[in-house]
């Protein structure tokens, strides 16, 4: 929580997980075929404090919609406070996308036109103990629900016409440190999410991710 009437804070991240492509192999018999490869993604995400218990963020990443969200302060007190012990909050989020490439859903076939649409949804319980006004160790816990949409065109005849979705579960830990004064923060993440990818057919994979966030502060 950045903890003041719009107070605030925008954080960059970079990570590396396992991605889906979905749909990337010609011929189209195998639209189903769900591949995983080793990506890069990056991010932006920007909080900005409604009241001293509640924020509004505003989140930019490449692997999915951008989306917009709300988060409480259940435990303890905000980040600018500098206080030691206990910490909790809940969040949840919701966007949309629409274009010509979808994140979740690659259709890399050769056609004139893919419109596609994507919606994300997620809800997230995180809970910290601030050791010192530089330390802060944290966890959290989340759900996230993505459903795409996708028709490619291939001289103005739709040749795939489909709807895919996923549901993920993650368990993060992570270490915040202010290393040098109160407007720039330092922090690493390892977090392993358990998916479920539903299309025709229904597949489960693990993916582990680490994550280096930067953020800057302003009060």
């Amino acid at each position: 929580m950045v903890g003041g009437y719009l107070s605030g804070v925008i954080n960059q991240s970079v990570s590396r997980n396992k991605e889906v492509e979905y749909g990337r192999d010609i011929p189209i018999e195998k639209k189903d075929e769900l591949i995983l490869s080793n990506k890069a993604g990056f991010g932006l995400k920007a909080d900005v404090g409604l009241t001293k218990r509640i924020d509004t963020y505003f989140r930019f990443p490449t692997s999915s919609a951008p989306s917009v969200g709300f988060k409480l302060q259940l435990i303890g007190s905000p980040l600018n406070k500098l206080e030691n012990g206990l910490k909790a909050s809940a969040a949840i989020e919701y966007g949309e996308s629409y274009g010509s490439i979808n994140p979740l859903s690659k259709m890399n076939f050769f056609s004139n036109s893919v419109n596609s649409t994507m919606s994300v949804f997620s809800s997230s319980i995180i809970i910290g103990y601030r050791v010192n006004p530089k330390i802060l160790p944290y966890s959290y816990f989340s759900y996230s629900y993505y459903k795409a949409h996708g028709e490619i065109s291939d001289n103005n005849t739709i040749v795939v016409d489909n709807s895919v979705a996923n549901k993920s579960y993650a368990y993060v830990i992570g270490l915040f440190y202010r290393p040098f004064s109160n407007e720039y923060s330092l922090s690493v993440e390892l977090g392993n999410t358990h998916n479920k990818f539903m299309s025709n057919q229904h597949k489960k994979y693990n993916q582990v991710a680490v994550s280096l966030i930067t953020g800057y502060y302003w009060h």
